[in-house]
Order: structure tokens, then sequence, then C-alpha cells
């Protein structure tokens, strides 16, 4: 009576110590370089699913502070399995993102239990900053041809340099409208080039910073 027990504590002990997430699993190991709004499949090894509840963050910050992606998030059943998150990169460009993966069955810190990627990069999408809503806000763009001006509407996260060009259909440079740095914040500005007044047929604007297309818009001139 006495061995069975023995054993029965030594097996009983062993299963509290078995590790419930594979440690070097996570599919984010730091180094890559993620986009605004970039889905992104976040799979990891889930060695024993216990409660299969997970906390899932993101840190922009290098850690120090945590941003939740899915609380209290179940995972597919089995043991020995690789499960996958499919996340959305939220609107937090820095160049410090971590992402953490906490099974609710132990303490995010615990090895067994949690594990926290390397470094990554979140890019801006784009200059274009969101509006109140969440969503982006979109340039706006009209046109007056027969004063040859161009009204102009946009938002930038950051300082930023901004070009605007105008071209015919064959793809012609008829105008600079715009080539210096802009603020951070909402601009609204009126451009004006006896070059485009008058002008006949299409005319295709573009809004750019850097090589990046912000914006793009073809007007019927009239």
């Amino acid at each position: 009576m006495t061995v069975r027990k023995a054993l029965l504590v030594i097996a009983f002990g062993t299963g509290l110590g078995a590790a419930h997430i594979g440690q070097g699993s996570l599919s984010i190991v730091g180094g890559e370089k993620y986009a605004v709004g970039q889905a992104v499949k976040v799979s990891f090894l889930q060695k024993e699913r216990h409660t299969g509840k997970y906390d899932l963050n993101f840190s922009k910050d290098n850690g120090k502070t945590w941003t939740p992606v899915a609380a209290n998030w179940t995972s597919p059943s089995g043991d020995g399995v690789t499960v996958t998150y499919n996340w959305t990169v939220p609107n937090a460009a820095t160049a410090q993102g971590r992402f953490q993966v906490c099974q609710l069955a132990g303490s995010c810190t615990d090895p067994d239990y949690g594990i926290v990627s390397g470094a990554f990069t979140v890019a801006a999408a784009s200059a274009v900053i969101p509006a109140d809503n969440g969503a982006y806000f979109a340039p706006a763009m009209r046109f007056d041809a027969e004063a040859g001006g161009l009204d102009v509407s946009f938002g930038l996260e950051e300082r930023a340099r901004l070009t605007l060009y105008a071209y015919d259909t064959r793809g012609k440079l008829l105008a600079t409208l715009l080539d210096e740095f802009q603020a951070a914040g909402y601009h609204h500005l009126s451009l004006f080039s006896n070059r485009l007044q008058g002008m006949q047929g299409h005319v295709i604007f573009q809004l750019r910073s850097g090589s990046a297309v912000l914006a793009e818009m073809r007007s019927q001139a009239r």
C-alpha cells in the first residue's frame, strides 16, 4: 500500500510540471516587418491543451505595456498540435513591436504557459492618418479646369514631404502642384497652375509621399 501511494504522487507531480506551450514555436520570432492592416497567421505549438483558453496581446513599446488582441480565445482541441490565430496588425507604427501568447491555465511569465516574440516592426500603411471613427482619412480632390486650380484635403500622422503631380493620359507631366514638407495634422490646400487652365480631356492627379501614392484622381476637365 505504501509503495502504491508513492508511485501515485510521483506520477501526479510529473503531470503538473509538463509544459503547455512549446517554447520557440511562436511563428513571430522577431525581425519581421509588418504593415498596418496586414493579415498575419500567428501559430504556436500547443503541447497540452488543458483549458485551451488564451490571452493574446500586442505591445508597441518592447513589452512595457500590452494591448489585448484576443481575450479568452479558445484554441482548437488537441495536445501536441500547432494552433493558428489570424491577427490583423493594428494601426500602431513601431520598431519595438512584440506579440504575447498566454495560456490561462498558468501565468504569462511562466515559460510553461507564456511566449513572447522578439521585437518586430510595424510600418504605417501610408502617411494618411485615421479619422476619428478609426477609418482612414481619404484624401479628397476637386479640380477646377476653368481656374486651373485643384483643392486637396489630406491628413498626416507625422511631418512628411509630399508631392502632387498632374499628368495627361499619356503620362506626360503637366505640372508639379506641390513639393514641400507638410506638418502633422489635417490640411486643405488650394493649388493653381496656368498650365492646367482651360485643360481639355482627362487630367490625372497623384499625391505622393516618397514613392508611395497616397491618392490618385482622374478628372474630366471642362
